[in-house]
């Protein structure tokens, strides 16, 4: 409904005035704060009673530890005086929770009355049993609705609909393919990175074959030679595994104070401590399986030609 200008004393400001029916606490995303919802008395009797939002109420009433309680008060809305009952802050992020904190709500009924537009609605929501899917019970709705205000059934403007279940299909392939390329990238990086170690420990062995030799000529076994080079492969990989989880949850933090609260899509961006770790127990195995290699092939040096290498 046109609010005009909302007043509280000598203060006033232009905020958005909604007609809703109790039922709109349960579907929309708010919490109620202080006081409480429309009921169905004040829809009954056509109370001339608001719940404002957060914003409004900080706005008029003050903040932390200055401010005045709400409820109980009077705000005028085009100059007839309503009673402040409730309290409402948005769940959601970003602009939507910023419109919603700024947002006036009173009886349906009343809103009518005061707009001389008895029995008529701007809009309404509907949720669906979770055991059916959206869109179907969408077409029904729409063919009841034309039935009843005698639209032809093939209008396809006659009545509009916003369906959250197509956006919310658009919204999860787009993260689906995201994390597709999100598995790309680390099960390839991954693998880079064991071919990494793989070749390092292949030139540790090759730079010291002189050593090695030194070792089997002074009575080194071949499991102990074994077992020093996949040692030093599961500490590489082990500590290159950890710094790279460390670094990753230290970019992921700067990326969360970047963002901070305003961008709605992209809001308190986390890392999956139990994958991350699982990735870096399969590192630190598939290290410690490459190391094998080049481990036998040091247990497998001759100490003559070992100590003749250059």
């Amino acid at each position: 409904m046109p609010s005009g200008e909302v007043a509280y004393l000598d203060k006033r400001e232009a905020f958005e005035v909604r007609g809703d029916t109790p039922h709109m606490l349960k579907i929309d995303a708010f919490d109620l704060t202080e006081g409480r919802f429309i009921n169905e008395k004040d829809m009954k009797n056509r109370r001339k009673i608001v719940v404002i939002g957060k914003s409004v109420s900080e706005q008029f009433f003050g903040k932390g530890k200055e401010a005045i309680p709400a409820i109980g008060k009077f705000i005028k809305i085009q100059g007839v005086d309503y009673l402040v009952v409730g309290v409402v802050a948005s769940d959601r992020k970003g602009e939507n929770a910023t419109e919603d904190n700024k947002s006036i709500f009173m009886p349906l009924t009343t809103a009518q009355q005061v707009t001389n537009r008895h029995g008529k609605i701007g809009w309404f929501v509907c949720t669906i049993n979770t055991n059916y899917p959206v869109s179907q019970a969408e077409e029904q709705i729409k063919a009841l609705l034309k039935k009843r205000h005698r639209i032809h059934p093939d209008d396809p403007r006659g009545v509009g609909t916003d369906n959250i279940e197509e956006e919310m299909k658009e919204i999860m392939g787009l993260f689906n393919g995201i994390s597709f390329l999100i598995w790309f990238v680390g099960i390839g990086s991954l693998l880079f990175g064991i071919i990494g170690v793989g070749n390092i420990m292949l030139i540790v062995v090759k730079d010291r074959t002189k050593e090695i030799g030194i070792r089997k000529a002074l009575g080194a076994t071949p499991r102990s030679i074994v077992s020093m080079i996949l040692l030093e492969s599961v500490f590489i990989t082990t500590l290159a595994g950890y710094i790279g989880l460390v670094v990753s949850i230290g970019v992921v933090y700067l990326m969360k104070l970047a963002a901070g609260t305003e961008v709605q899509f992209f809001t308190n961006p986390q890392i999956d401590m139990q994958l991350s770790i699982g990735a870096l127990v399969m590192l630190i195995i598939a290290g410690a399986l490459t190391g094998l290699v080049p481990a036998l092939q040091a247990a497998n040096v001759n100490p003559v030609i070992a100590l003749r290498d250059e």
